[in-house]
């Protein structure tokens, strides 16, 4: 198994960047019509915005965008290279999230994802993550830190 390690993202990190996004988003944009776009301007992202992204020996294969909201630490986007998938990639990264945000004393984490990724969900409520709002196909999503 390959070491990985999670490391800081700059925009010129963007290119391969946005091929795991691209590949990540790939079964939605296939089946959700209303998806919103989550892969152009990523360069932009890491450069207003914390981005880190995991790498392993043959490049990265992971990348997590994160935006200061007063008081909240927003999850922006987040995506696992699919070849990469089953390995508790995302999972490390939304642990470094949330340490992240204990780190700069952040009172939640939020995040928004499309009503019809119901796995996304799923997941973000076992980590501990709560449905706080519906609006259209958006649903918002909260996970309090202290």
């Amino acid at each position: 198994m390959e070491d990985f390690i999670i490391k800081r993202a700059g925009p010129n990190d963007a290119p391969a960047l946005t091929e795991i996004l691209r590949a990540a988003y790939a079964p939605h944009y296939a089946t959700i019509p209303d998806m919103p776009d989550a892969i152009t301007g990523l360069d932009q992202e890491l450069s207003d915005h914390e981005g880190w992204m995991i790498t392993g020996p043959s490049g990265p294969v992971a990348v997590m965008v994160l935006k200061h909201q007063g008081q909240s630490l927003r999850l922006a986007n987040i995506a696992v290279d699919p070849k990469c998938g089953g390995q508790g990639l995302g999972r490390r990264l939304m642990d470094h999230a949330t340490e992240r945000a204990r780190q700069l004393g952040m009172k939640d984490m939020v995040l928004t994802t499309h009503a019809r990724m119901d796995g996304n969900i799923r997941m973000y409520e076992k980590l501990g993550w709560s449905v706080t709002q519906r609006k259209g196909p958006g649903i918002g999503m909260t996970k309090p830190l202290r």
